[in-house]
């Protein structure tokens, strides 16, 4: 009872800290303005739910593991029995009828051979406890693209919300003109409600996007595992300290692609480890026909020492199935259908890489492409407002608010160009393995 109680203590302790420990990794704040290397760094944080959850998996796991093999190691076992008797009268004279029959035996077996059956228990646990590493590796890059993906939209939406900020100031600009126009009948009705009507439509995509910004730093507060602490600035990325994420990285040929792929891909290699385990369990289940050797040693107490209670016993077992009812054939069916579907789960696994690797060399192609187009934008656009500045100044004719407009929608557009090729980059490096 006391044992139970220390137990039940230091469980109680363990839970207290680890939540303490807990509250304190998600309450440290966040730098200000938040830079992608830190938000990035967070991925491999132990305190990801995701990580979490497979930690419990594989934890799961190897406890069936050492389950498995428990049943062959050595077993001991302590059992008593204390009996009420009213003696028989034709009992013995020479028997003390006072004495109660009561017992106290000791009991200890070990599977001696058992062709092989262990042997392969302890190799599956072994490639498990291998493929931990491969499986948190999984989740860590899971969380990373997630981080990047939430951090370069929180960038986007920022810039989306000041493009339709200056759209809505523009709008309303020429709506108010135009009722001064229209009460100097220089405007029809018509016309007049258009614009108004574009009015309420800039208004609405201002409003959105608004919106939007608290919800898109929500959602990367989460992926970070840093819940309630949003970030009001996020710093725009040094590409410098990120060139494998950069327009300056070279795109290596396909097929040196596809090979590397078919050797690193992470899911590829977990896949075939698992594959490996499953064979092996297969294997391990044929094996369940043969018999097994034990040795059997036990001792006992007897109060009353009467004849046939054997004081120490020492022997050998042979367990040998004869008929299970087709329960070992069951067996072996099962583990031999879990192997086929992993191997299939493997081929399916790497035709989706194949696609998967090809679409996002193109997609790193085509963006490319679109990035010199798209400089090419912002620079024009960044003249027609310096010389609509020039003409403002000037008092001349100048349609500088328009200028204003086209020139954050080719600097939104410019960045987003910019961060999807950065998240195709690191798509293309979950692929192969590069990571």
């Amino acid at each position: 009872m006391i044992f139970k109680r220390l137990i039940l203590i230091q469980l109680l302790t363990f839970c207290f800290f680890y939540e303490a420990n807990a509250n304190q990794t998600s309450s440290k704040k966040l730098p200000e303005p938040l830079p992608l290397d830190f938000a990035l760094s967070l991925a491999d944080d132990e305190m990801q739910p995701e990580i979490q959850k497979k930690q419990a998996q594989i934890k799961a796991q190897l406890a069936l593991d050492k389950q498995l093999q428990s049943s062959r190691n050595v077993q001991i076992g302590l059992s008593a029995n204390a009996w009420i008797v009213d003696p028989s009268d034709a009992l013995s004279e020479t028997v003390d009828n006072r004495q109660t029959p009561h017992v106290i035996s000791f009991h200890a077996s070990k599977v001696l051979y058992d062709f092989g059956r262990l042997t392969l228990d302890k190799e599956i646990e072994q490639i498990h406890q291998e493929l931990t590493t491969l499986q948190k590796n999984i989740i860590k890059r899971e969380n990373y693209l997630k981080i990047l993906n939430d951090f370069f939209d929180v960038l986007l939406i920022d810039y989306k919300h000041a493009y339709d900020n200056e759209a809505l100031a523009m709008a309303y600009i020429r709506f108010d003109r135009a009722k001064t126009s229209y009460e100097q009948n220089k405007l029809s009705e018509l016309s007049l409600m258009e614009l108004e009507n574009k009015n309420f439509v800039a208004s609405d995509n201002f409003f959105d996007s608004g919106q939007k910004q608290r919800l898109m730093r929500l959602k990367l507060a989460q992926s970070m595992n840093r819940q309630g602490q949003l970030s009001e600035n996020v710093k725009y990325p040094d590409w410098k300290k990120f060139p494998h994420l950069s327009l300056k990285r070279k795109l290596i040929a396909y097929e040196d692609l596809l090979k590397t792929a078919y050797t690193n891909n992470k899911q590829i290699l977990l896949l075939k480890g698992q594959i490996q385990a499953l064979s092996l369990n297969a294997e391990r289940a044929g094996l369940d026909n043969y018999p097994s050797l034990s040795g059997q040693a036990s001792g006992h107490w007897y109060a009353r020492e009467l004849s046939g209670g054997d004081k120490f016993k020492l022997g050998l077992q042979l367990e040998v199935p004869l008929y299970q009812g087709g329960k070992l054939d069951s067996g072996k069916s099962q583990a031999m259908a879990k192997l086929h579907e992993a191997e299939a789960e493997l081929k399916l696994v790497e035709m989706q890489n194949e696609q998967d690797l090809l679409s996002t060399t193109q997609k790193i192609k085509s963006l490319i492409r679109r990035d010199k187009q798209l400089s090419q934008k912002v620079m024009h656009d960044e003249r027609i407002l310096e010389k609509n500045r020039i003409e403002y100044d000037l008092e001349f004719k100048s349609d500088l608010g328009n200028a204003m407009v086209n020139l954050s929608l080719s600097q939104m557009q410019f960045h987003q160009n910019r961060f999807d090729l950065a998240y195709q980059w690191a798509i293309l490096d979950t692929l192969i393995g590069s990571y």
